[in-house]
């Protein structure tokens, strides 16, 4: 269904004020990522009740394909679109396996709980006639007589789910989101750009946020991105038969 991956990302959260851009904990992470070639640089974050916080760490791949954000509640893997159609980005099971590997060289280093998990995707489908994207919106939205009269080129659709997630034997309430658009934009192709009318799904499941007790080891991680995967898949397929009016 996915014909562009536009994004992949997965998150621990837990603190992380200790893993700072000093001196000695760069050099560190330098040797530790060296078969990966990951460069340090900083970035800040803002928040509502923090507006003004520390510079935190980044590694990145020089063409930032590859990033690690250690920011002050959480350590977020991502992996970005570096070449024309997302070439680059491969399957969603590839990355999760990446993105794992990657966090687990951290925790040996830097062991700690999660208190939380997430694993947050986006992606493009492929195009389509302007009656077919019109019919998506029809089947997808109970919309009012002026939108039945006037069909809009943009739009938004998003649920949040909780429910229940066996990780590692122990239940724990899980979001899960899903969000469809209709987008207008322009993507490059070797030596041009192309204007861009598509639909994004987007895809985030993550441990409930009320519950910040530090519990998701090596292993509960494991199992978390195995069973995210599963009813990531679960949800697409649905989303698929939806806006095929099946």
């Amino acid at each position: 269904m996915i014909d562009i991956p536009s994004k992949y990302e997965a998150v621990f959260f837990g603190n992380i004020e200790d893993i700072k851009p000093a001196t000695d904990t760069i050099t560190v992470l330098i040797e530790m990522f060296k078969d990966k070639n990951m460069l340090p640089s900083t970035f800040r974050t803002y928040t509502p009740k923090r507006p003004i916080t520390p510079m935190r760490l980044r590694l990145s791949a020089p063409d930032k394909e590859w990033v690690i954000d250690f920011s002050l509640d959480r350590i977020s893997i991502q992996k970005n679109i570096v070449k024309p159609r997302g070439a680059n980005m491969g399957t969603t099971e590839d990355f999760v396996k990446e993105a794992i590997a990657r966090m687990k060289r951290i925790l040996q280093k830097y062991p700690r709980k999660a208190n939380r998990l997430a694993l947050i995707t986006e992606g493009l489908m492929k195009e389509m006639s302007e009656d077919q994207l019109n019919g998506i919106f029809e089947r997808l939205f109970r919309a009012i007589e002026f939108y039945k009269e006037n069909v809009p080129n943009e739009w938004g659709y998003r649920s949040v789910s909780k429910v229940e997630m066996p990780i590692k034997g122990k239940e724990d309430a899980v979001n899960a989101i899903t969000t469809i658009k209709r987008i207008k934009g322009e993507y490059e192709e070797p030596e041009r750009v192309v204007p861009m009318d598509r639909i994004l799904i987007g895809s985030d499941i993550n441990t409930f946020h009320e519950n910040v007790e530090p519990r998701f080891e090596i292993e509960s991680i494991n199992d978390f991105f195995a069973k995210a995967l599963e009813l990531r898949g679960k949800i697409l397929d649905q989303v698929e038969d939806a806006i095929n009016g099946q």
